[in-house]
Formats: C-alpha cells, sequence, structure tokens
C-alpha cells in the first residue's frame, strides 16, 4: 500500500494558513452611535411629557365624579323617603347606604352627606370632595314636582347642607332686590 499524499488537482491551489487568514473578512460589530441613542431617548421623553400633561387633573376629576355620585345617591335617597312618608327626611331618619351616611354637620369627605331640612319644606344637601370642592343642591317641596338648584358656596361657606340653604336663601334676597 502506498502512503503517498494525494496530489492536488488541477486549478487547485493550497494556500498558506496565515494567507488564509489575512482573507477571511472581519467581523463588523456594529453597535449605535451616540447620534442615534440621543434620538431614542428625545423620542421617549417627549412621550412622557405627553402622557405627564395628559393624566395632570385625572385625579381631582375622579375625586369630584366620586363627590358628585355621593350627593346623587343622597337626593335618590331622600326623594326615596319623601315617596312614602311624604317629606323631606332628616339626616337621623335616613339609613346609612355603602359607604354613605348622613350627618347634620360639616360634611368632611364624599362619604359623608350633610342633609338640613329647612323652612317651607326645603331641604339642602351638600358633599365635599376629596380636592376640596363643596358641591351643594337645594331640593323645594317634595310633595311637588321636587325642582333643584346646584348651587356654588362661596369660600368660606362651610359644606353643609345649611350652608346650601343660607346661601340659596341669600341668591333669593339678591334676585329680588335687583330691577
Amino acid at each position: 500500500m502506498s502512503t503517498a499524499a494525494s496530489a492536488p488537482g488541477p486549478g487547485s491551489q493550497i494556500r498558506p494558513a496565515s494567507r488564509r487568514r489575512r482573507m477571511r473578512k472581519p467581523s463588523r460589530q456594529r453597535g449605535f452611535s451616540l447620534i442615534e441613542l440621543m434620538a431614542v431617548a428625545a423620542i421617549i421623553l417627549l412621550l412622557s411629557a405627553i402622557v405627564a400633561y395628559a393624566s395632570t387633573g385625572t385625579t381631582s376629576r375622579a375625586q369630584l365624579a366620586a363627590a358628585e355620585t355621593a350627593l346623587e345617591r343622597s337626593v335618590l335617597a331622600q326623594r326615596d323617603f319623601a315617596a312614602t312618608a311624604g317629606r323631606w327626611a332628616a339626616a337621623a331618619e335616613l339609613p346609612p347606604r355603602r359607604d354613605l351616611t348622613f350627618t347634620g354637620a360639616v360634611s368632611t369627605g364624599p362619604e359623608q352627606v350633610s342633609v338640613v331640612r329647612g323652612d317651607s319644606e326645603q331641604l339642602g344637601v351638600a358633599v365635599k370632595s376629596d380636592s376640596g370642592q363643596c358641591l351643594a343642591r337645594v331640593l323645594d317641596d317634595p310633595l311637588l314636582s321636587g325642582a333643584e338648584r346646584y348651587l356654588d358656596l362661596a369660600e368660606g361657606t362651610p359644606c353643609s347642607g345649611g350652608g346650601a340653604l343660607d346661601t340659596d336663601e341669600g341668591d333669593e334676597q339678591d334676585a329680588a332686590s335687583s330691577p
């Protein structure tokens, strides 16, 4: 048996190993340039600023909506009571509802609604939102249409049904005295 190495075929060339290494294409490890990274950071900052601006005031609007809901629930409770009794209920006559209590004193939050019966079959209802805004309504005679008036209580006026009635009386006197 012959142990001779086979000779290369026609047209083939033998290259030395050192030359083969030089002939390979260098692998290009390419990263992001500083400009590209800064552009991405600027876009992220712009988007976060837009989101921050859009969410501004969302909390106070939600707190105001919770107070409006509490006020509406208390008016519905009053209407239910008036349908059977023929008059508005005092705060102590209304049973507490889920997450809602009635008081004759000043409202301290949306869970506590101030209810005060006034003269001439009027009822003042007020509730204070967690953001500090006071919402108030004055309800007229329950046996008639039970008309309602929404009031903006002046700064310094207690957030109570009594404050709503006092404000309503002041508005009526102002309307009567104007020509």
